[in-house]
């Protein structure tokens, strides 16, 4: 019992010291690269706040253009008849000028 009770103190104690000790090479890699990662976060932080504020000041003028455009819309639908009117009348206007222009004048050419 005693022996047993030895090999199991001296497996627990390797696993102990295997666990404990930072023998894994690519261990230090992964803390450099932990590391390294840190010292961006305050930067990227820091681009975070700046393009939130950029964010943030677009509002203002986004909320004065979506105010103004619900009256913008109503002035075109006002001005559509007009624009549509004034349409059909240069295209009566075209047509005529195109009737007049294709009408023989009547003078006949000398034998």
């Amino acid at each position: 019992m005693n022996t047993i009770l030895k090999i199991l103190l001296l497996v627990i104690l390797v696993f102990g010291m295997g666990i404990s000790l930072p023998s894994c090479p690519g261990q230090q890699a992964l803390q450099q690269q932990v590391d390294q990662l840190q010292t961006k976060i305050p930067d990227l932080e820091r681009k975070i706040r700046e393009l939130d504020n950029q964010v943030k000041a677009m509002n203002g003028p986004m909320g004065q253009i979506t105010q103004a455009l619900p009256n913008m819309i109503q002035m075109v639908q006002a001005h559509d008849g007009q624009v549509k009117a004034m349409d059909s009348a240069m295209k009566e206007m075209a047509a005529k000028l195109e009737k007049a222009s294709a009408k023989p004048t009547g003078k006949k050419k000398g034998k």
